[in-house]
């Protein structure tokens, strides 16, 4: 991942070094930063090349610090015995992480509050075709901040 400077377009450095693999940070599509700017959260797929599904190997959401160069702080583990596929993310109301699943067509509400990581269904599997970007009526479309965080 690659870090610029907004004002001046110029290239600052490689904010995240990961070659990919199992355990790394995969194919991403998705991220977002936390509301106090902190943390930075991306999705990432399991390593196509070896056995997905497993312990080691998951489609998973990797939290960053984001004030500090390749600091891992955690991950979300998404799959509950199979694939799971988060291409997007959003902060929203009371601060919960939203995450569509595009597999199964649900929207989960994580607590990111915690090192738990729990989630609540937000919208019911199948209530959606193919849930991806999410916004919510007072979002800030510069900055993605929601006023009630």
């Amino acid at each position: 991942m690659l870090r610029f400077d907004p004002n001046t377009l110029k290239f600052i450095d490689v904010f995240i070094d990961d070659t990919g693999g199992v355990g790394h940070l995969n194919r991403p599509e998705g991220l977002v930063f936390d509301p106090n700017g902190k943390k930075l959260y991306i999705t990432s797929f399991c390593d196509l090349a070896s056995e997905c599904p497993k312990a080691s190997n998951r489609d998973s959401i990797r939290v960053y610090d984001a004030t500090k160069r390749n600091t891992l702080l955690g991950q979300i583990n998404l799959d509950q015995g199979s694939r799971a596929f988060a291409q997007a993310l959003l902060f929203g109301p009371g601060g919960y992480l939203f995450v569509p699943m595009s597999n199964t067509g649900e929207i989960r509400k994580y607590n990111v509050d915690t090192s738990m990581y729990t989630y609540t269904t937000f919208i019911a599997p199948g209530a959606l075709g193919a849930p991806f970007y999410l916004t919510f009526g007072r979002t800030d479309s510069a900055t993605l901040a929601y006023p009630d965080q």
